[in-house]
């Protein structure tokens, strides 16, 4: 998609935008119920309000013909509920609190009697669902408040509940990302969705988090929910689950709050292989304070939350032993010549203090400490015009760094920085419509830099003229002498985002639409062996300077690649309460994807990818044209909720739909850098001698290239999901949920194959089954 494609599309959503007459979304919730009198029977045209207690929100509405009533769009929080009808005793529930993603069932009972006369009765949140196929849990404040938790990492809150794993094996780096990485019902862990106040988060890995490796946010967050299955058409973009957080607002009270955690090797217990307790100490310290500006009008908050933590850990390394230094090769009395151009080197190296392993080697043992710094802030506003028009502004800051062992002399920088804006305004129309618009932007950055320790003073650090990278001697049996190899490197991504709901409620029907546009500009930056790598086969090899290969980067090799993309979804959604028992959740979604345009046409491919011997003549430049399957990315919902005894303590619920997993151009970044002949990484090979240390300078000519050619032939999972769930009520906020989902993975192929090209690998089908059970004291949705 060029230029004119995303200023068009822009210009589609302003307009969309400016028809619906909003400006942002809030993560919302919904009260509904039935008004009844005490023989049983409905109560028609009775006034209903809810009331925020916290910030004076009021929304009023009539019961239906049928005695029911329903406000959706709601804020999360207390409330309370007022109900009204000539003859009868106003009724009020008081004590009510709403949670995130919630739909709460509060059936009103009036009493004859006049309308001066009030009946307060206390009101709790049903910890069963009975309107909605949403499988979910919700982590509420008191649980984000009270609960231990490790490094305050929100994302191990979401391991409550069934389904939710943390994917241990998800390595952490620039190309997967630093966070915490969850599996959500098996699917990958960038699969799943990020959000906080609506807004997607996820950062050009699919993950979201810092470079410490936690979520922070435990001051910042006053609730969050994860969506795990059975979710509604409102939902798209990704197949595995939705972490929706909302993030705390004002009152017209003024509450604070300062803590500190602190954590040390006091305690510790000295292991095995170390000589002493390697030093630790973690301290986490923050606070946060929120209030009126004015009263029942403007409320702001803020929150801060620091992290400072030092690692100890003892390392290990095998490094050259003095006898080798002397030019000492096992099994030989005499010393071998040590190459000029090597003994500096060679004396780089750390000399042994630990055990001789007499192969030449020796081992160095040392004490090091692992710096990690992560600050983290919030500000957020929140304004009232009147009852029908309301607006929030937040900001969101996120700064990370930790380092690293990358080898004995060099060390890793990472580094992430995260910022987050939205603004939001919600709109009522009149009692049955309401309008709901966000409009935010996301930008993340993760990086990792090398640096060699200060003790290690080598005159060489690079064996190119690149800045940035270091340069690697690798020489079988010992440690490597300088950083990684996929260093530097940098991911950025911006994300511009914009979204709308429309709810319109009548008698049996609550309808919802919306939209969501999304536009992303990426860079990936890596410079792959930018400093040059030589590797020796042994130590003899090492001590003569007969390099096995050389690696490098040729010169005009370019490491960098700026892809931009466009997400479009549309959706249609009506929960129809077919009887008072039952509720039917029919939804429709069509979303799509943009063919990833490369930015100065930096992008090759072949037209047929499965013939043998091409060459670089074959080669189509500049963005070509690929297909787009994901144009054809319709996906229908359908859900059920039975409420079998009409008491609000059993449901039976269950659904089907088809999800889509969309392939965006974040996680193929590096695909995207690595295509010639815009970027190499070039090899001399032992036949050629490889002059050490200077063969990318005087040998540049006989640097042979290789690349990488991607197909765009990346298949998007397709699950087709079936759930049926049981939920029983046992007593006061008890409940038991049992679950079973049948899960269908159809890999079609969704991703972006070329037009033109005549084979494609064959897609398979598998089948997954899994159950959960559990049993808790919160409202549990799955």
């Amino acid at each position: 998609m060029g230029p004119r494609g995303f200023v068009a599309a822009l210009a589609i959503a302003v307009a969309l935008s400016i028809c619906f007459q909003a400006v942002a979304q809030i993560p919302t919730a919904t009260i509904s119920g039935v008004v009844k009198d005490t023989s049983g029977a409905v109560v028609p045209r009775a006034t209903v309000t809810v009331t925020n207690v916290d910030t004076g929100l009021n929304r009023s509405g009539v019961s239906g013909g049928d005695g029911s009533y329903k406000f959706p769009a709601l804020p999360v929080g207390q409330y309370e509920i007022r109900a009204e009808h000539p003859g009868f005793q106003a009724s009020v529930q008081k004590g009510l609190t709403l949670g995130l993603g919630q739909d709460a069932a509060s059936n009103i009972t009036l009493q004859v009697g006049a309308v001066e006369q009030t009946v307060a009765v206390t009101a709790e949140a049903p910890i069963i669902e009975t309107t909605t196929a949403n499988v979910s849990g919700l982590v509420s404040e008191s649980q984000v408040r009270d609960l231990p938790l490790n490094a305050r990492n929100l994302v191990e809150l979401a391991t409550l509940f069934p389904g939710v794993t943390i994917a241990r094996e998800a390595g952490q780096g620039v190309p997967n990302g630093f966070a915490t990485k969850l599996t959500i019902r098996g699917t990958r862990y960038n699969s799943s969705l990020f959000q906080l106040d609506g807004a997607d988060i996820n950062d050009a890995t699919g993950s979201a988090g810092g470079a410490a490796g936690i979520l922070m946010g435990a001051e910042t967050v006053r609730e969050f929910n994860v969506v795990t299955s059975g979710y509604s058409a409102e939902y798209g973009k990704h197949t595995g689950g939705v972490f929706n957080a909302v993030t705390k607002s004002g009152t017209n009270s003024i509450p604070g709050s300062a803590f500190e955690f602190l954590r040390n090797a006091n305690l510790d217990a000295r292991n095995f292989f170390d000589r002493q307790i390697p030093p630790y100490k973690r301290n986490q310290f923050g606070g946060s304070v929120g209030g009126p500006i004015m009263k029942d009008r403007t409320f702001y908050f803020g929150s801060y939350e620091g992290l400072r933590e030092r690692l100890g850990a003892t390392e290990r390394f095998s490094l050259p032993s003095v006898s080798l230094r002397n030019g000492f090769l096992p099994g030989q009395a005499q010393p071998v010549a040590i190459n000029p151009a090597v003994k500096p080197f060679l004396d780089s190296y750390s000399i042994p203090n630990g055990t001789d392993f007499g192969n030449g080697t020796g081992q160095y043992v040392r004490s090091a400490s692992y710096p990690t710094n992560e600050n983290f802030f919030t500000v957020r506003v929140d304004h009232r015009f009147s009852d029908q028009d309301s607006m929030f502004g937040r900001y969101t800051f996120d700064n990370a760094d930790r380092r690293t062992t990358s080898s004995f002399n060099a060390n890793t920088l990472n580094t992430t920085r995260d910022q987050y804006v939205a603004v939001g305004e919600t709109r009522l129309f009149s009692a049955q419509v309401i309008n709901v618009f966000l409009a935010a932007f996301n930008r993340s950055l993760l990086s990792s830099d090398p640096f060699l320790l200060p003790e290690f003073t080598s005159s060489v650090k690079s064996f190119t003229d690149r800045e940035g990278p270091i340069g690697i001697i690798s020489v079988t049996g010992i440690g490597d002498w300088g950083a990684q190899s996929t260093t530097p490197s940098k991911a950025l991504s911006n994300t511009f985002q914009f979204k709308d709901d429309v709810f319109y409620t009548t008698n049996i029907h609550s309808l919802k639409f919306g939209f969501n546009f999304e536009r992303f500009q990426y860079l990936r930056n890596t410079f792959f062996n930018g400093g040059g790598q030589f590797r020796f086969t042994s130590l003899g090899a090492f001590l003569q300077g007969t390099v096995n290969r050389f690696t490098g980067m040729p010169r005009g090799s370019d490491p960098s690649v700026y892809p931009r993309q466009s997400l479009f979804g549309l959706y249609a959604q009506d929960d129809l309460r077919v009887s008072p028992k039952l509720t039917l959740n029919l939804g429709l979604r069509y979303e799509f994807i943009t063919v990833p345009y490369i930015l100065h046409g930096r992008i090759s491919n072949l037209l047929n990818y499965w013939t043998p011997g091409q060459t670089e003549a074959n080669l189509v430049l500049g963005n070509p044209f690929f297909l787009n399957p994901s144009l054809k990315n319709f996906s229908p919902r359908l859900g059920f909720a039975w409420d079998p005894t009409g008491s609000g303590k059993t449901s039976v619920r269950g659904g089907v739909g088809i999800f889509y997993d969309q392939v965006l151009a974040g996680p193929f970044l590096f695909s995207y850098v690595s295509t010639p002949p815009f970027f190499r990484n070039a090899d001399i090979f032992a036949a050629s001698s490889p002059s050490f240390p200077d063969a990318w300078y005087v040998q540049q000519n006989l640097l042979v290239g290789q690349s990488q050619i991607e197909p765009f032939q990346y298949k998007a999972e397709q699950p087709d999901r079936t759930l049926v769930e049981l939920q029983q009520g046992l007593w006061e906020a008890e409940g038991v949920h049992f679950s079973r989902q049948h899960l269908w993975r159809l890999l079609r192929r969704m991703g972006l194959p070329l037009k033109k090209s005549r084979s494609a690998p064959r897609s398979r089908t598998r089948r997954k089954t899994g159950s959960a059970a559990r049993r808790g004291r919160s409202r549990a949705s799955g």
